[in-house]
């Protein structure tokens, strides 16, 4: 945690999350006077940080945890009404799944599926972050919840286009340096779909996996 973050009292409640916000807009907006891209994860930074709040049972408590977690931190660590533990992973899109810096490494020289989300309970997804708005009740419905190991199984299962040939096909190193593992970009939809089509099965809605695993309804 940054030495500048601050417990969230009643009193900076508002305007710690004020800034929060005014932090995504400017980081949305960085480049619309030059030539260069906006940046498309602003989008995925502002759901992880509304999620972690949904699902901590006393929602976010430091002010540094108002921005996305770093590579080998946990997105979010919670427990259930039992006191169980959960790591919790949020992912969007063509996400990395796994990094070589949490092994120790400057690179992979394989895809493994093994490596992939390490210590990771469950996943939850969405195909894009900005499709959904920012209101608690839309994102509870809209996010799809599997544990590690179903998440890996649908993804091999599901993404890929009319032909499928395996985890090879459902991953990709994310750059030149293979110092991530991610999924496949050009068929995440494809997965999202099937992800959607598990529902009631081997996935569940935010909503349902805060009520029936967490053991309480999201913070609204």
């Amino acid at each position: 945690m940054s030495s500048k973050s601050v417990r969230i009292t009643r009193e900076n409640h508002d305007q710690l999350w004020e800034l929060k916000d005014q932090r995504i807009m400017r980081e949305r907006h960085l480049h619309d006077s030059d030539e260069k891209r906006n940046s498309t994860g602003v989008g995925a930074k502002d759901k992880e940080i509304i999620i972690r709040d949904m699902l901590n049972k006393a929602g976010i408590a430091w002010s540094g945890d108002l921005r996305a977690r770093s590579v080998n931190r946990d997105d979010i660590m919670t427990s259930d009404a039992a006191g169980n533990s959960y790591h919790l992973e949020v992912k969007h899109g063509g996400g990395s799944i796994a990094y070589a810096s949490m092994y120790g490494l400057e690179s992979f020289d394989s895809r493994d599926r093994e490596l992939c989300l390490y210590g990771v309970d469950y996943v939850i997804y969405h195909v894009k972050a900005d499709s959904v708005s920012n209101d608690r009740h839309d994102i509870a419905d809209e996010y799809i919840v599997a544990t590690r190991d179903d998440f890996l199984d649908m993804l091999e299962e599901y993404c890929h286009g009319k032909r499928a040939h395996g985890w090879d096909t459902a991953v990709k190193f994310g750059n030149a340096d293979h110092d991530c593992i991610n999924i496949q970009s050009q068929y995440i939809n494809e997965f999202f779909n099937g992800l959607l089509s598990e529902l009631g099965a081997r996935t569940m809605s935010l909503y349902e996996f805060c009520v029936s695993v967490l053991g309480r309804e999201p913070r609204w």
